[in-house]
């Protein structure tokens, strides 16, 4: 972070990139199909916001995402079933489903839409 600017350094076969993302108040960095950041999404839900202001490297742009509890339901994991909590992620007619444990962890992440899924393989990692 430099002063009201988040700078992203892209390193690749075809070169350096740099990026700069103006950092909005009360903003958020995650990356799209990175489901550990989600981690932060949940906490936010989990201290009571509805709207988060995100900041997404790979666009260099600020998006407004909308969060939705859903039911609750069970999982079944290698270790068992186990209870989580559900959460809709809203970025216009994007949408991610982020299921959750008690502790606030990613179980799930999914984006049907786009193919996209990532799971916890175990309490422990």
């Amino acid at each position: 972070r430099q002063r009201t600017r988040f700078v992203v350094r892209i390193s690749s076969d075809a070169g350096e990139e740099m990026r700069e993302i103006p950092v909005p108040e009360g903003g958020l960095f995650a990356e799209e199909r990175v489901a550990h950041q989600f981690h932060f999404v949940v906490a936010r839900f989990l201290a009571g916001e509805a709207r988060l202001r995100v900041m997404r490297p790979e666009s260099r742009s600020v998006v407004t995402v909308q969060l939705e509890e859903r039911e609750p339901t069970t999982l079944q994991t290698r270790e068992g079933r186990i209870r989580v909590r559900r959460l809709r992620v809203t970025e216009g007619p994007r949408e991610w489903e982020v299921w959750f444990d008690s502790l606030g962890r990613v179980v799930r992440l999914e984006n049907a839409a786009e193919g996209f899924r990532a799971e916890r393989i175990s309490s422990t990692s």
